[in-house]
Order: structure tokens, then sequence, then C-alpha cells
């Protein structure tokens, strides 16, 4: 994953740590090892092993407001995914809330993928961004194993799972 870090001096530095074994995580073990990761990354206490070893990278420049990127493969690595920001459509950014929620319009995030075709198909890349939408949208049980993973109390109701607030 990537982590932008900021100097003292106002430049910007890209570190980019590695999640061992994230493919046999749940969501759990995956959060506590990325915060893990990116405490070590902001706290200097990290070192070169922690950077050794990616096969598929995942880069967020949608925290600094960009909807849409190309991330670039770095050497030995298979994909990597950009994830964009969070906001309204093309045409929508300026449209009065009240509208938006009358046209039932919602937020879109793009998510990319750039993959090195002597290893990833696009085929296969696509049919990926296509199962993490489907996730995204509730399917394949994807926030039953999230919830399940992080504790988190819920009550099922109609087959399905709603949050329990306290």
């Amino acid at each position: 994953m990537a982590v932008d870090v900021e100097r003292p001096d106002g430049s910007r530095n890209l570190l980019v740590p590695v999640i061992r074994d994230a493919d046999t995580m749940d969501f759990r073990a995956f959060l506590l090892a990325y915060e893990d990761l990116v405490r070590k990354v902001h706290s200097s206490s990290f070192g070169a092993d922690d950077f050794v070893g990616a096969t598929v990278s995942l880069t967020n420049p949608g925290t600094l407001g960009t909807v849409q990127s190309v991330p670039r493969l770095m050497a030995g690595q298979g994909a990597i995914f950009g994830v964009g920001a969070l906001g309204w459509p093309p045409g929508f950014e300026a449209a009065d809330p009240r509208a938006l929620a009358e046209l039932g319009v919602g937020k879109v995030m793009t998510l990319t993928s750039t993959y090195d075709h002597r290893i990833i198909q696009g085929a296969e890349s696509g049919l990926f961004l296509k199962y993490v939408a489907e996730c995204l949208t509730g399917q394949h049980h994807f926030y039953d194993e999230v919830f399940e993973a992080l504790a988190f109390p819920t009550n099922r109701r109609a087959g399905r799972r709603t949050v329990t607030r306290r």
C-alpha cells in the first residue's frame, strides 16, 4: 500500500510498505496490519524488510481529492490499484443536495487498475474490478464478513444485517 508522508520542508514522499499474505487475512487482521505499517511509516520506525516483496499494491490518491489516476507499476509488481475520491458524479458536483436526493443521485468512487500483461490478462483485471464493485454493493456476503471479523454488533432482520446502535 502507498503511504503519503509530508516532510518538514513541505515536500512529499511516497513510501510503499508491504502487507504480507494479505490474501489469507480476514478484515480485522488486514486492518491491524495496515494500521501497524502506517504507524511505522509516520513514526519512521520501519525497516528495509517492510518494503520488500510487493506483488500487488494499493494507492489512494483519493485522500487528496484526486478523482482518478493511472498508477505506475514498480519493478516486480503484477498490478497496482488506484482508489479515487468519493464524490458526486461529473456534472452534479454543484447541484442542490435536495435535487440530488430527489433524483436518487449517489456519490461514486473510481477504482483503476494498472497491470503487467505478462502476468495478468485484461479480462481478469476487469473481472476483479467488477467483483470489488459487487462487494461494495453488499454482494458476496462482504459486509457480513467485515462485521464478523470486527466483532461488530449486528441484528439479523429479514435476512440482512443491520447495525445495532448503542
